[in-house]
């Protein structure tokens, strides 16, 4: 049963979301060449603390890091590791704060260093505009169904 949020909660939780939002992008726009998934997961949890939340990822049982990290091949959830990034390298950031009581969870998805890929380009994009399409169809009384008939017939 999802319990309907009362206006405080609700400012609590855009708190925690802005905080994981600025946590994201700082992670993301520091990732450069040479740095490991360990170091890009330190930061994160660094900033996170910085900002007054707690990295919500360590919250689950067992799991010791702020972060998953999707390096390359590895599709979502990666454990952040000693693996080196490299130009041109594709790296999945999944991140969660956890603040007042509540949790907030995202990721991003960038490219290592400054090179281009026409291909890795468009799938970089095609990713947001789907991710986009699917926010526009989050509306009250709509469904799943909806959505995926909005796709069928374009």
């Amino acid at each position: 049963m999802i319990k309907i949020k009362t206006p405080d909660e609700i400012r609590i939780m855009q708190t925690g979301g802005k905080m994981l939002a600025d946590t994201v992008w700082e992670t993301c726009a520091a990732v450069k060449p040479g740095m490991t998934e360990i170091e890009v997961d330190a930061m994160a949890d660094k900033l996170i603390k910085e900002k007054g939340g707690e990295a919500g990822f360590k919250k689950v049982e067992g799991y010791h890091h702020a972060t998953c990290i999707s390096t390359n091949e590895v599709v979502v959830h990666g454990i952040p590791s000693p693996r080196v990034l490299e130009e041109g390298d594709i790296i999945g950031i999944d991140c969660g704060v956890f603040y007042q009581g509540f949790h907030t969870d995202m990721s991003e998805t960038v490219r290592v260093g400054a090179q281009k890929s026409d291909e890795v380009e468009k799938f970089l994009k095609v990713g947001k505009q789907a991710l986009e399409a699917g926010i526009n169809q989050a509306k009250l009384g709509n469904h799943v169904e909806t959505f995926l008939k909005l796709f069928r017939t374009s």
